[in-house]
This record gives structure tokens, C-alpha cells and sequence, in this order.
């Protein structure tokens, strides 16, 4: 899966006011495919990262090894001869794991279900949007989604009832967005990066979209859980007037804890007033 030359601003961008949406449907199956266009670049950013910080961007923990078999051999059915990876001396260890993050392009989290839950297991994470790995592994999905205002109570029941009602060889998608400040891939919360402040111009800020996927691992009962990010600088979606305009009211109706959650709570009004001009002009 590789990003569009033309984003679907209709799709990223719901009809406002704000709101946490599941939006899901069903995908193509192409998403936990190696890209060749893409390949070339973020592979070799991928294995950087996990090699200067390994702990930092994979783990697995030990319930996690039948999750690990069952999604890396989906990648090599998925992608043939470009992907093949076997377990070394340690088996489905974190080690492998690392490996199989520096050879498939989307990051993936790896869930287990525990009662009317899903229990983080492992994954490879290279590009978070400013959460970690770490810190979330081995908690419950409700106990990692806590933090964001409002989400629980809007679509936690619902996402426990998704997740227990997936189905093999089907995939799905939705995608999630933010605006960060740069166009890095990594956000993990212990590197320095510029942020959102009251001075952001449109050419200064990027949406940023999660493309997530899910698809059941039938053997071990677990749930693939694949992301991939896609920037789009704002200047150039302002060229869109009508997606200029959705996403000026999406800010302005975001509740105020959501805004400050995600970071925008200094800079969404001077954006609001920038999309609001025609051309998308920037405003001082």
C-alpha cells in the first residue's frame, strides 16, 4: 500500500462536527504487502531505527511468540520470495521479531484476547504518533486507550465487539489523523521535535494520517493489528477548498481536552483562520 497521489480528503475527513469514528471497511488486502515504490526508502529508515534502538521500537513477550509465527508467515503468503523470514537460535523471539520489522513495511502490533479484551503482546513500532511501545505493552486496548478523552466512552464497546467478530482471510481499514509540526515518521515520545505552537502556518504543519488495518490470526486466535502513515502538508490540502474548510470545522468543534490531547492546543485557531482564507493564504 503506498499513499495516494491525490488523498481521499472525503474519507480522511469526516463530516464535522469532531467525533471519534470506527469508519471501518473492508480493505482490498494490499495493505500488509511490501510496496516496491516505497521499499527503497523506508526499509532502510526502518532497520536504522531498530538497530540504533531496538528496545525502543520492538518487543515481544512470551505469549506473544505464536502471535509472532502466525503474522510473519502470513507476510511471506502475502509478499512470496521478497519477504521470507524463519526463527533463529531463539525462535519467535524479540529478536525475530526486530527482523521481521526491518523487512515489512507497515509497524504491527500483535493482540491477544483475554475475556472480553485484547492484551498487547509485541509488535514492531518504528513510527509512532507520540506514544511508545513500551509503555503499552502488555496492558488491555481499554487501558491503552484511557488517555484520549472521550474514546472509550464513544467506541470502546463497540471495538471490543469488532475485534471478537473478525473473520479469517478478511482484511479491514480505517484511518485515524492528527497534525503534527513535521514531517518526521517517528514520533516517539524521547526525541526532540518541533511542535504545534501559536505561530504554526500551513506550511509549517502536516496532517498526519494513521492507515490502520486488522486481520484475524485464526490459529493463535490473535488480532494483526498493521499501521502505516501517510503526510500531507497543509498548504497543499488548502489547495482543496472544500477539504480546507471540513478540516477547519473539525478543529473548531473538537473538544477542548481533544485538542490539548493532540497537541493543537495553541495552534488550531491560527490554522482555522489560514484554511478559512480563500487560496489558503497564511496569516501572521
Amino acid at each position: 500500500m503506498s499513499a495516494p497521489a491525490s488523498p481521499d480528503y472525503d474519507r480522511l475527513l469526516v463530516e464535522p462536527p469532531f467525533r471519534f469514528d470506527m469508519a471501518i471497511r473492508r480493505s482490498a488486502g494490499a495493505f500488509f504487502r511490501n510496496d516496491p515504490r516505497a521499499t527503497e526508502t523506508l526499509l532502510p529508515e526502518r532497520q536504522e531505527l531498530l538497530r540504533k534502538h531496538p528496545d525502543r521500537h520492538a518487543a515481544l513477550r512470551p505469549r506473544g511468540r505464536e502471535l509472532l509465527a502466525e503474522a510473519a508467515g502470513l507476510a511471506t503468503d502475502l509478499n512470496g520470495s521478497s519477504l521470507t523470514l524463519t526463527p533463529g537460535p531463539g525462535g519467535w523471539d524479540t529478536a525475530a521479531c526486530r527482523i521481521l520489522g526491518g523487512i515489512w513495511e507497515p509497524d504491527f502490533l500483535l493482540l491477544r484476547p483475554e475475556g472480553d479484551d485484547f492484551i498487547l503482546e509485541g509488535g514492531v513500532l518504528c513510527f509512532p504518533s507520540s506514544w511508545s511501545l513500551e509503555e503499552k505493552l502488555g496492558h488491555p486496548l481499554r487501558w491503552i486507550h484511557e488517555p484520549v478523552p472521550t474514546l472509550n466512552a464513544r467506541l470502546g464497546g463497540r471495538v471490543g465487539t469488532f475485534l471478537q467478530s473478525l473473520k479469517p482471510g478478511i482484511e479491514w481499514e480505517r484511518v485515524n489523523w492528527g497534525i503534527a509540526g513535521t514531517p518526521l515518521l517517528n514520533l516517539h515520545p524521547s526525541i526532540e521535535h518541533p511542535r504545534l505552537e501559536e505561530g504554526a502556518t500551513l506550511s509549517s504543519a502536516w496532517l498526519r494520517v494513521e492507515h490502520q488495518a486488522l486481520r484475524l490470526l485464526p490459529e493463535s486466535g490473535g488480532i494483526l493489528f498493521g499501521i502505516r502513515i501517510t503526510l500531507h502538508r497543509l498548504d497543499n490540502l488548502a489547495r482543496n477548498r472544500t477539504a480546507a474548510l471540513r478540516l477547519a470545522e473539525l478543529l473548531e468543534t473538537m473538544p477542548q481536552a481533544i485538542a490539548d490531547y493532540k497537541g493543537l492546543a495553541q495552534a488550531r485557531n491560527p490554522l482555522v483562520r489560514q484554511l478559512r482564507k480563500p487560496g489558503g493564504t497564511e496569516a501572521p
